[in-house]
């Protein structure tokens, strides 16, 4: 068998968010949510997740420029690094280890095995496919242990395939295309020399609005920009639902739900003068939820900019910044338990997609405790007129599956 030298392979992960409503259905059996208990696993391994979710982004955000849109799924990129893991050589893994907060391998592989059976099914008037592929050069001997773990806790489809040949090129790119129900049509321009590996992860989502915005009353309105700026953007007025909604010193937060309510929309839009760049530098999950628990559901009229956006990030220096160095490198031996082949394997690019639309039908998608003050009244309306930050979450797990920030509703 030939040996290799120096061999890569990369980790490609995929997100498309985005809304589109349909008319309710009639609740019932049928539309019951699934709130049945979590596992203690799957309450860990969501916590863990989504402290590396926060920590993720503000790393993410020293990548793009201040006056930038910016839209990740940080659960997207926390299991196809758990996938990773599972080829990572014994001094190696304790580097994921630390870093998504997980306890060993097959404890990270249980956990979302089961986050995988839950989530697509906890709403059904939601769309939540998540999708695994594993693509590998056909002449290199990937272990077969590997590949049955894989299939075995995230449902992985495994390829075995000519990497020389643009065909291969277009087979990852329409799985891709097809697992992000055509959002985010090609990941790959090229397979190059050293690659013999890509691990995919692609999430879709795709939720109606509880209680649709009306076509008809979106009008341009007015949002100003970070520098003072004003710009009319396409703005939905909604006059018919209640949300969540907690006036704060220093933001004001609005909570708009999906379906059968358990996917939801969380809006934070600082007040105006307030530091932008820094404002989640000290939040976590637990802030979050805290604001969240203590903000009234009340009727108003609500104005909420429509958007579309598009990113695209190479994690690889910002993971490596954030204490993964080590897979970039054969200093701690590097991913040799994915195959029988000598050589040296490394990840070479760590790349992110993905893709939101929010309009009047729906989405399609991906600890310091602050006082609150109470709304003692009842607001006429509620404008997001100003840059703000928003999460795509699941209550019931307490999943966070997208962060993003709008900074111009016009700019993709």
């Amino acid at each position: 068998m030939k040996s290799f030298q120096s061999i890569f392979f990369v980790l490609v992960i995929l997100g498309a968010g985005m809304i589109s409503c349909k008319p309710s259905d009639v609740p019932g059996p049928d539309n019951t949510p699934d709130l049945s208990a979590l596992q203690s696993l799957e309450v860990f391994a969501v916590q863990e997740a989504n402290d590396f979710s926060f920590r993720l982004w503000r790393a993410a955000i020293q990548a793009k420029e201040p006056e930038e849109n910016l839209f990740i799924s940080p659960f997207s990129v926390s299991m196809a690094l758990s996938m990773a893991a599972n080829g990572a050589s014994q001094e190696l893994r304790p580097d994921f280890a630390n870093l998504l907060g997980m306890g060993d391998v097959q404890e990270a592989n249980m956990a979302y095995k089961l986050l995988m059976e839950r989530l697509p099914r906890i709403d059904n008037k939601v769309t939540m496919n998540i999708a695994n592929s594993i693509w590998y050069a056909e002449q290199m001997r990937v272990r077969n242990t590997i590949k049955e773990d894989l299939r075995r806790y995230y449902s992985a489809e495994i390829f075995p395939a000519n990497f020389a040949h643009q065909t291969t090129v277009n087979q990852i790119n329409n799985w891709v295309n097809l697992a992000t129900n055509g959002k985010i049509p090609s990941i790959l321009e090229e397979i190059r020399e050293e690659h013999v590996m890509f691990l995919i992860n692609a999430l879709y989502f795709k939720a109606d609005w509880t209680v649709p915005f009306r076509v008809e009353d979106t009008a341009p309105r007015e949002f100003e920009l970070r520098n003072g700026a004003k710009v009319q953007v396409p703005m939905m007025k909604n006059t018919k639902a209640k949300y969540l909604y907690q006036m704060h010193a220093d933001f004001e937060l609005i909570d708009l739900p999906y379906g059968n309510e358990q996917y939801r929309m969380t809006v934070l839009m600082p007040k105006a003068g307030r530091n932008f760049d820094s404002f989640l530098d000290t939040w976590t999950m637990a802030t979050l939820n805290n604001h969240l628990q203590n903000a009234p559901e009340i009727g108003y009229d609500l104005y909420f900019p429509k958007m579309k956006m598009e990113s695209e990030l190479n994690l690889k220096p910002t993971l490596a910044h954030m204490g993964l160095e080590a897979a970039f490198d054969m200093s701690k031996g590097g991913f040799s338990a994915f195959f029988h082949d000598d050589g040296e394997f490394i990840i070479t690019d760590v790349k992110q997609k993905t893709f939101l639309e929010v309009d009047e039908k729906g989405t399609e998608a991906a600890a310091v405790t602050a006082i609150g003050v109470g709304v003692t009244s009842l607001p006429p309306s509620v404008r997001v007129n100003r840059p703000f930050y928003f999460f795509i979450r699941e209550q019931h797990t307490d999943a966070l599956l997208f962060m993003g920030r709008c900074m111009n509703p016009l700019e993709m």
